[in-house]
């Protein structure tokens, strides 16, 4: 978990990545135990995952570049 101080749209992109964690984890879980239907969970969850990443290293970017 990580504390971030800064702009609410830097926060509000930290907490929807932090969300977002959360399905890709569920589905390593269930892969490690044994569940067929696990791989293709991860598949699903990913790209939603990814594209948070991607939000949050933009906005706070964004937000370092405007200091």
């Amino acid at each position: 978990m990580i504390n971030l101080e800064g702009p609410d749209d830097v926060a509000a992109a930290a907490e929807t990545l932090r969300l977002s964690t959360r399905p890709p984890h569920r589905a390593l879980g269930a892969s490690i135990e044994g569940e067929p239907d696990a791989v293709a969970l991860f598949d699903q969850c990913y790209d939603p995952f990814w594209e948070s990443v991607l939000a949050f290293v933009s906005a706070a970017r964004t937000a370092v570049h405007d200091l």
